[in-house]
């Protein structure tokens, strides 16, 4: 676990929020109807599936199936925060009907603080990603 004392957090933010603003284009590539609903405590719920019909695997195209099985890490990963950086992911690049400006003004922030608690929460997000290795970044130095 030493590695961990040499990650590149400027980087390995930049990662994660490539991967976050992803994620709404990914629930309409997966094709499902769906996309989570969101508990009192901000645990995203991914909807049950049992009222669709089966499909053959011959018939999917995989290219559906990795969108799916990404919005389905990416919130694996969300869940795993606590509420407030859940919230602060959910609102940020789940919820699609306010801006962030709106957000800012909901959380009673300055920019600069909303920001960077948001950035924090992204950092937080890519540890906890299920495919972490390709969100982080090292860095060589491991005296810093």
């Amino acid at each position: 676990m030493i590695w961990l004392l040499n990650i590149d957090f400027d980087r390995t933010v930049k990662n994660a929020y490539k991967l976050l603003n992803k994620y709404n284009d990914l629930v309409l590539l997966s094709h499902t109807d769906y996309s989570p609903k969101v508990t009192a405590s901000y645990t995203l719920e991914m909807h049950s599936q049992t009222n669709k019909v089966s499909k053959q695997v011959e018939d999917m195209v995989m290219l559906h199936v990795d969108a799916e099985n990404e919005v389905s890490c990416i919130v694996k990963a969300i869940n795993k925060l606590d509420t407030e950086n859940r919230r602060r992911l959910y609102d940020a690049f789940v919820q699609t009907d306010l801006n962030r400006t709106d957000v800012m003004i909901r959380y009673g922030e300055s920019r600069k603080s909303y920001y960077r608690k948001l950035k924090v929460a992204v950092y937080k997000f890519a540890l906890a990603y299920q495919g972490s290795e390709r969100l982080i970044e090292q860095t060589d130095d491991i005296t810093s």
